[in-house]
């Protein structure tokens, strides 16, 4: 059996602020989490979310974090996972995913209060 590669997945810019303003405190920081598409695929055959929650898990026990909450988009083979920056930062070198973005954006915010006041 070969060794398994492992390639460390992209992170965007927002999503490594929250990561290193979170490691000084324990606020919870949201992420989507794209997965790596199945190598074989079969119409009906979604397991996104068995994929999702064995990774979940796996982090889990490596870090001995739990997410606070997960929401799992089995038609985009992704998810979003609110959790501590370090159960985070643990999903980042794991094989099975591609990228991680921030779910929470600052620009958003400043987005719906400018639709608000109008």
């Amino acid at each position: 059996m070969g060794k398994r590669k492992t390639t460390r997945a992209r992170v965007d810019a927002e999503l490594t602020r929250q990561l290193s303003a979170s490691s000084a405190s324990s606020a919870a920081v949201e992420a989507v989490v794209v997965l790596r598409a199945p190598r074989s695929k079969k119409a009906g055959d979604d397991d996104t979310d068995a994929r999702a929650r064995a990774l979940l898990d796996r982090v889990s026990e490596a870090t001995g974090l739990k997410p606070h909450d997960v929401n799992v988009f089995t038609n985009l083979c992704s998810f979003v996972v609110s959790a501590p920056g370090l159960f985070i930062e643990g999903l980042i070198d794991q094989a099975e995913v591609t990228s991680l973005t921030a779910n929470q954006r600052p620009d958003n915010d400043m987005l719906l209060s400018a639709k608000l006041s109008s």
